[in-house]
């Protein structure tokens, strides 16, 4: 007998008893193929490697933020807060609201103890540049990646500062285009001296720039077409 068909000599009370027993099972069954699906993504993702260079300005970043945790935290288990990002973002002239500073911690917490270890933190990073579907949360990532630019830490980025950690990551060919996106089509000020862009200028623009390419990986997936279905009766 399939197991999905009902004994014929149970009692109706026992029949019902039979099918919630069986939709309990189905679901329990595709609860554990969904988790083994979510356990294979975070794998995959896992096993991508990063550059040398992309590698040691993560670590690099990493360890600078948490310079900027409070003694509380800094004898507890090691992890960026909510409140370390607001310091290390202040350093740089800007204020960050404590609610975005707790959204964007909260976005990346997975084992939801509010404060981001370093196995979370290298995640949100291969997240962000593997993800062909700007869909995954970029609000950490983006405070990130001027830091990772800002090697000597004066809180202002160059053309020159961003050059190395694009080539590895883009090649040759994106090259331009991300240095354009950044700093737009003059990399010099009308006087010849060197464009210099702040925190609060690169923030605004990379998120503008998320934005658009959010809205058009949106439009191209609505214009994928499925084939047709065959008419078989």
């Amino acid at each position: 007998m399939n197991s999905t068909q009902q004994p014929s000599n149970l009692t109706p009370n026992q029949q019902r008893q039979h099918s919630k027993s069986f939709s309990v099972a189905a679901t329990q069954k595709l609860s554990q193929q969904q988790k083994r699906i979510e356990r294979s993504y975070e794998e995959i993702t896992a096993e991508k490697q990063l550059s040398n260079v992309e590698k040691q300005r993560l670590n690099a970043v990493f360890n600078y933020l948490l310079t900027f945790n409070n003694e509380k935290n800094k004898q507890s288990e090691i992890g960026i807060t909510a409140e370390t990002l607001m310091n290390a973002l202040e350093k740089v002239d800007y204020l960050l609201p404590i609610k975005e500073a707790e959204l964007f911690i909260w976005e990346i917490d997975e084992d939801g103890d509010k404060k981001i270890q370093f196995y979370e933190f290298e995640m949100m990073y291969k997240r962000c540049i593997f993800d062909p579907t700007f869909l995954e949360p970029r609000n950490l990532f983006n405070i990130v990646q001027f830091f990772m630019y800002d090697k000597a830490k004066h809180g202002k980025i160059t053309v020159e500062d961003t050059l190395e950690l694009l080539f590895v990551r883009h090649g040759r060919g994106g090259l331009d285009e991300e240095i354009q996106a950044i700093f737009g089509r003059e990399e010099k000020n009308s006087d010849g001296t060197e464009k210099a862009l702040n925190f609060t200028d690169y923030y605004e623009k990379t998120r503008i720039r998320d934005f658009q390419r959010r809205k058009e990986a949106e439009q191209a997936r609505k214009e994928v077409k499925l084939p047709p279905l065959d008419d078989k009766k």
